[in-house]
């Protein structure tokens, strides 16, 4: 089963390469704009929790709209292949953001139309794409 490292890894390579001037994690970049940072999470996509070596982009995604990360503990089962995968196949929790709750926290700072899709990708898009149109 494909860790949750390996999906960011693979499907989101910009997020681990320094020479990306969109990344804000380093230093040299200057900060997001909302609107910036939500096509940072469109670009990111669903289904991605970000982890402690990715805590200054999602900092840096969270900043524009006045909230701080959403860091939780995040606990694999075995039982349940939706829910946590296991880091490096580690069945040990750890810590981390939810991109679902963040794309729905960035929705609520931009006041607008929550989504009322049914499936979690959806709504995320969803989200993103409302709060994306109340800035113009």
């Amino acid at each position: 089963m494909e860790s949750v490292t390996d999906r960011i890894a693979t499907l989101r390579p910009s997020l681990d390469d320094p020479t990306n001037t969109n990344d804000r994690r380093y230093s040299k970049v200057k900060q997001f704009t909302k609107l910036e940072a939500i096509e940072k999470m469109q670009e990111i996509g669903s289904h991605s929790i970000f982890l402690e070596q990715h805590a200054e982009l999602i900092t840096a995604i969270c900043k524009p709209f006045g909230f701080t990360p959403p860091w939780q503990t995040f606990t694999p089962d075995r039982h349940d292949f939706k829910g946590a995968q296991p880091i490096d196949d580690k069945w040990s929790p750890y810590d981390g953001v939810d991109g679902f709750r963040v794309a729905a926290l960035i929705n609520q700072a931009c006041s607008a139309q929550p989504s009322q899709a049914l499936g979690r990708g959806t709504a995320y898009r969803e989200d993103l794409s409302n709060a994306k149109a109340t800035l113009g």
